[in-house]
Parts: C-alpha cells; structure tokens; sequence
C-alpha cells in the first residue's frame, strides 16, 4: 500500500490535476466507479488505476482487465488527491487518445467546438455525439481542454469511444475539411436553414459556438451557411449542450 505524499505515483495524480502537466506527460485522469469500468471496456490506453484502501469493488475492476496495474492508496493521500466530494475510491491513469484530422476525414457527419468554455457542457457534446454515431469531434483553438476532469466526467466514457481531435490550428482544420468535401455548417440565432429543413446527405461539419458570444465570425465567414434551431418561446438562445443536442439529433436522423 501507498503511505507516503511523496510517492512518484502520488506526485504524477497530483501534476496530473494541471493542464501543464497533462500536455507534457499526455496523460490524464478518470475518476470514478461507473466511468472507470466504461474506460476499463473500451480504452486501449489505461496506463494504471489507483484505488483506495477503502474500495471494495476490485474484483469487478479485475474481471475487466486482469493485467491492470492497481495500486492500493492510503484513504486520506487519496481523499486530498481525488477531485470530487464523494469519491468513490478509483482513479485511472490513461494516455491522451491523440486522434488526428486524417483519421476522421472519411467521415460524413463532424462536430466542430469552437470556444466553448464550460468543461460540463464539451463533456454533454461528445456523449451526445457519441449516442448518436457522429463520426468525430474537433475542439477548435480556445476551447476548454478535452481532458480537463470536469470534462472527462461529463463525457461519462464516450472520450475512449469516440475520435475527439484536439486541433492547434481553425484555418488549417478548415482547409483540410473544405478540400475534402466537407460543407462547413455554423449554428447561430442568425440562420439562413432551420436545422429541421437541412439535407443530411452530403458530408456535413457541423460548428457549435461558445457560449456567451456564438461560433467566432472568422469562422461565419468561411462557412457555407448559418443553420440554427427555430424556437417557439421569446428566449434568445439555449444552453450550449441543449442547443448541440438538437442539431446533433436532426443532423444524424
């Protein structure tokens, strides 16, 4: 068992709770029972788990992956490393997932998250991309970190599942999209298409904006048309996750 703070493997959870840190080792964490067991399912990437010494559910961690490195922690060394309230006494270690453009490029339906700030709500977007089949998601340049732990959370396992390109660069990604067929597509209150009358058939990058100030106008000025939900209230605008549910939802059916 780990009883000392100055543990190597206690010293990476703790790095490993800033963005600095995850970048240089590409690495991050997973915290949590349910997600740990859909991680322990579908990822090929699960460096080792730490559990606490007050877990009891080992042997449901085993049956999924018997050569899984575990290592029992002190519950106090754990309880200040864990990133939640309530622990539930799990934590993986898990290599960045490190898609690329290319290897979504064949794809007919991506979503495109330019400057999304809220961690919870590029979380809801990638489980609902994932639940409905959209071939990959690209996080644009100023949007929240993908492995940020509120993010990881709230995608509840679809991360492994789903090819989520972290991009450094809008105008290449358009570039490459535009050269491939793909017809860039923004959502804003100010639409051309309401989302229910758009034809699906042809290969679609669908852009999802930030929250306070909508999809970049550099980004409006290079897309093929604005598209956008038609509401029936007097409210403005929807929450980012609720909004990128609908047209994820009319894109894919």
């Amino acid at each position: 068992m780990i009883k000392s703070n100055s543990n190597t493997k206690v010293k990476l959870l703790r790095n490993l709770k800033s963005k600095k840190y995850r970048y240089q080792y590409k690495m991050y964490l997973v915290e949590g029972y349910q997600i740990a067991l859909d991680y322990l399912k579908y990822s090929r990437n699960i460096e080792f788990a730490v559990i606490s010494e007050e877990f009891d559910k080992i042997n449901d961690i085993k049956r999924l992956k018997e050569d899984l490195e575990i290592n029992i922690i002190d519950k106090d060394i754990f309880n200040r490393i864990s990133d939640t309230k309530n622990s539930q006494g799990i934590i993986l270690v898990v290599n960045f997932e490190d898609y690329k453009i290319s290897e979504i490029i064949n794809k007919k339906k991506l979503i495109l998250i330019d400057g999304i700030q809220d961690p919870g709500n590029l979380g809801t977007i990638i489980r609902t991309c994932d639940a409905f089949n959209v071939g990959g998601v690209i996080t644009l340049e100023k949007t929240v970190d993908l492995y940020n732990s509120k993010t990881v959370r709230a995608s509840m396992g679809s991360i492994p599942r789903l090819p989520v390109v972290v991009c450094d660069s809008n105008d290449e990604v358009l570039k490459i999209l535009k050269n491939s067929g793909f017809k860039i597509l923004s959502s804003t209150p100010r639409f051309n298409i309401d989302i229910k009358n758009l034809e699906c058939k042809e290969k679609i990058a669908l852009v999802i904006g930030n929250e306070g100030s909508g999809v970049s106008e550099k980004i409006i000025n290079v897309s093929d048309d604005l598209v956008g939900i038609n509401m029936k209230g007097d409210i403005e605008s929807l929450n980012a996750g609720i909004a990128a549910g609908i047209l994820i939802y009319e894109i894919t059916n």
